[in-house]
C-alpha cells in the first residue's frame, strides 16, 4: 500500500521526468529515475518479512459500555535483522487503535497495551492483531493479519446504589415473602407452563405428556428472601434505543447492587432468547452476561409479562423495568399487582408508590441513593 509520501514521490517524479524529456534536461529526467528508484527500494524494504511473532493475552471480560478495552499483546523479533517502522493495530467493532513499536532487534520481546475505543453493550469482535510496516522513507506500508478474532462481552453500565436493596422505597412490599429453588429441602409447590431460560431438570415429563407442552416444576424455599428483576424488551415501549439501554444499565445496577447485599436475585427478560434462568443467579458475572446479550423484541416475539411472572403471588420483591410509551406492570391487578416499575424515558413526573419515572440510568441512581439517606 503506497503512502501519502510516496503519492507524492510518484507524482512529482512523474512530473519531473516528463518535463526534462519535454526540455531536453538530462538532469531532471536524473531526479525522476532517482526518485523511481525510491520507490523500488521502499517497495523492497517494506516487503521483507519483519520476523515477528504476536501472541495476545485473553481479552478481559466484564468491561461496561463506554469504557476503553485495554487489549495486551506481546511482540518476539525472531528474524535476523533489526525491524523498525513497525505500528501494532488492533480494532474493536471495526474501529482501529494503533501503536508504534520502537526499533527490534533479533530476540527482543516486548508488550504493547492498546486501549481499544469504547463500545456497544453485546458481543463484540476484536481483531485481529494487524502488524504495518513502514519502508524507511515512509513511501510503501505493507500490513499483514495475526491470528483470528475474538470475541469479547461488553456489559452494561452500572451505576452505584446505596442503602438497602428493598423496594420499600417505592412501596411496601416485604422483602421476605417465599421464593422458589430447586432445593432437594425445599417443599413442591406448583406445576407451570416452561418459559424459555428454565433449568431443563425440572421439566415434569409425565405432566408434558399429558397436556401436549413442556410444564415444569416449582419448589418453594422459605428460608430465604429473593428478589426478581425484569427487563421488558418490546421496542415499542422506548422512545428511542438509547433508552433502551439506559433500561438496561437500570437493570445491571439494580441486580448488582441487591447481590452486594446478599439477597438471592433472579434475573429475567422478555427476550426470548435471552430470558435468563428462572432460579436465582449465583454471581455478578451471571447476572451482567444476561444483560449484556439481550436485545429489543417486537410485539409477536415478546415473551409475556404473565408468563415470566406467572408464580408472582409466591414470589419475593419483583421491579418490572421498562420504557415510559408501555403499560406499567405495577398498575396492573392480579399476579401483576404486586410488581413495582421503574419507567425509563421522561422526566420523573405522575410519579406513584408502584411506578417511579426516570430520565435514565443516572438519574435512577441519583433517585434511589436520595432515598436511602
Amino acid at each position: 500500500m503506497i503512502t501519502r509520501t510516496g503519492l507524492a514521490v510518484a507524482a512529482g517524479g512523474f512530473i519531473i521526468g516528463a518535463l526534462g524529456v519535454r526540455l531536453g534536461y538530462i538532469e531532471l529526467i536524473a531526479v525522476a529515475v532517482c526518485a523511481a528508484a525510491l520507490m523500488l527500494v521502499g517497495w523492497l524494504a517494506a516487503s521483507r518479512p519483519a520476523g515477528i511473532e504476536v501472541r495476545r493475552d485473553p481479552l478481559p471480560q466484564g468491561v461496561s459500555r463506554g469504557e476503553p478495552v485495554p487489549v495486551r499483546s506481546h511482540l518476539r523479533h525472531v528474524g535476523r535483522a533489526a525491524a523498525s517502522t513497525i505500528v501494532v493495530v488492533d480494532s474493536l467493532d471495526g474501529r482501529d487503535q494503533e501503536l508504534a513499536v520502537p526499533l527490534l532487534v533479533p530476540g527482543d520481546e516486548i508488550a504493547v497495551t492498546l486501549e481499544l475505543p469504547p463500545a456497544r453493550r453485546g458481543l463484540r469482535a476484536v481483531g485481529p492483531v494487524r502488524l504495518r510496516r513502514t519502508d524507511p522513507f515512509g513511501i510503501f506500508a505493507v500490513e499483514r493479519s495475526i491470528g483470528d478474532s475474538k470475541l469479547v462481552l461488553i456489559h452494561p453500565k452500572v451505576h452505584p446504589l446505596l442503602g438497602n436493596p428493598g423496594v420499600g422505597r417505592f412501596a411496601d412490599v416485604d422483602l421476605s415473602r417465599r421464593r422458589v429453588a430447586p432445593d432437594p429441602l425445599a417443599g413442591f409447590q406448583s406445576m407451570r407452563e416452561y418459559v424459555p431460560g428454565d433449568d431443563t431438570r425440572t421439566i415434569h415429563w409425565p405432566t408434558t405428556a399429558k397436556v401436549g407442552h413442556l410444564m415444569v416444576r416449582e419448589f418453594d424455599d422459605p428460608r430465604r428472601p429473593t428478589y426478581t428483576v425484569v427487563l421488558m424488551t418490546n421496542a415499542a415501549d422506548f422512545r428511542s434505543a438509547a433508552d433502551f439501554e439506559e433500561a438496561v444499565d437500570v437493570a445491571a445496577s439494580l441486580v448488582t447492587h441487591v447481590l452486594s447485599n446478599d439477597v438471592d436475585v433472579v434475573v429475567r427478560t422478555t427476550d426470548p432468547q435471552n430470558a435468563g434462568p428462572s432460579q436465582p443467579v449465583k454471581n455478578e458475572g451471571t447476572a451482567l452476561d444476561v444483560l449484556a446479550r439481550v436485545q429489543t423484541t417486537n410485539e409477536l416475539s415478546t415473551v409475556p409479562l404473565g408468563r415470566l411472572l406467572s408464580n408472582a403471588r409466591e414470589r419475593s420483591s419483583i421491579v418490572a423495568i421498562g420504557g415510559v410509551l408501555g403499560s406499567a406492570p405495577g398498575l396492573l391487578g392480579g399476579p401483576l399487582g404486586q410488581v413495582t416499575s421503574v419507567l425509563v424515558g421522561t422526566s420523573p413526573i405522575s410519579s406513584s408508590a408502584r411506578v417511579m419515572r426516570v430520565e435514565n440510568a443516572a438519574a435512577f441512581a441519583l433517585r434511589w441513593n436520595e432515598l436511602a439517606l
